[in-house]
């Protein structure tokens, strides 16, 4: 895009009002830049570029996602006391202004400490993405956010998330600390799915389960949203395939069956795609509907 580091010398500078800052740790550089970029329209341009200061590569980022610092029953528990509704009003809104549905999903949720004044006071935001429709209708885009104590959340949160944002100071920490943070304690994150779906496009659910590193076995729970009662999961993981049995009073009463099929380039929220069934005692298969899934990227 550039002839010349001197602007003057560019045929074309469309670059207006560019900040930058950099930041060094232990041979890791952030350069993190932010701007207006001038096309067929003003584009906001934010972002944060790492490189390895003993090779000269550039390193891709990792963030730590919100769902990360959750428990398997504390996440569903967060987003029905704090975020659903408000959420499902933001969205109806915005798919009336644009006469057409957001591309993101309703769960694509970041967390942040906004400033100085926020930590404080001990507060925690968490915001739905800004990135849900194309530029022609970025006005009619869903806003939604919250904040709440730290110490409320605590019920909520996994011992992980626990470690992170009482322990760790997680929320005071620098773009580059919270980077050199996720890589150093990737291993302690379970790995956990959340999904929520839809049994023969009826039966709303949401599922829960850890999948241990070196086992594979898989446990957990899931619950239907009208009964909102457990029903205890049980399986393995093999060949991309996630199949686990579930039972009532030591009573197999179901099975699960999910298959994973990479990642879907075609939405916001790049996570695994499956598909997937569930057989009932009798051996009788009802398909699907995945609306959500939260994963260890």
């Amino acid at each position: 895009m550039f002839d010349s580091f001197d602007p003057n010398k560019n045929k074309e500078f469309r670059w207006y009002d560019v900040n930058f800052k950099s930041e060094i740790i232990t041979d890791i550089l952030l350069i993190s830049f932010s701007g207006e970029y001038y096309g067929a329209y003003p584009n906001i341009v934010h972002d944060n570029l790492f490189f390895d200061l003993k090779t000269g590569n550039k390193i891709q980022e990792q963030t730590l996602d919100y769902h990360l610092l959750f428990s398997k029953q504390g996440y569903f528990d967060f987003l029905d006391k704090y975020w659903t509704q408000g959420c499902d009003k933001e969205f109806k809104e915005a798919s009336k202004c644009a006469d057409a549905e957001p591309y993101c999903s309703k769960f694509d949720i970041i967390f942040r400490s906004d400033n100085d004044i926020t930590l404080k006071k001990g507060l925690i935001t968490f915001s739905l993405i800004d990135d849900c429709f194309p530029h022609v209708a970025q006005a009619c885009s869903p806003s939604f956010e919250i904040q709440i104590p730290i110490k409320d959340l605590k019920p909520y949160l996994s011992s992980f998330g626990v470690f992170t944002l009482f322990e760790s100071n997680y929320l005071a920490k620098t773009s580059l600390e919270k980077y050199l943070f996720f890589k150093d304690n990737q291993s302690k994150i379970p790995f956990t799915y959340f999904i929520q779906g839809k049994i023969n496009g009826k039966y709303r659910f949401n599922m829960a389960f850890e999948i241990n590193r070196s086992s594979k076995v898989v446990e957990g729970f899931y619950y239907y949203q009208k009964k909102r009662i457990p029903i205890q999961l049980n399986g393995f993981y093999k060949n991309n395939t996630i199949s686990v049995t579930e039972s009532v009073d030591d009573r197999k009463t179901g099975q699960f069956k999910f298959q994973l099929k990479g990642i879907d380039k075609s939405t916001y929220s790049k996570w695994s795609v499956v598909s997937g069934k569930w057989t009932d005692p009798n051996q009788h298969d009802q398909e699907i509907e995945i609306i959500d899934i939260r994963e260890q990227k």
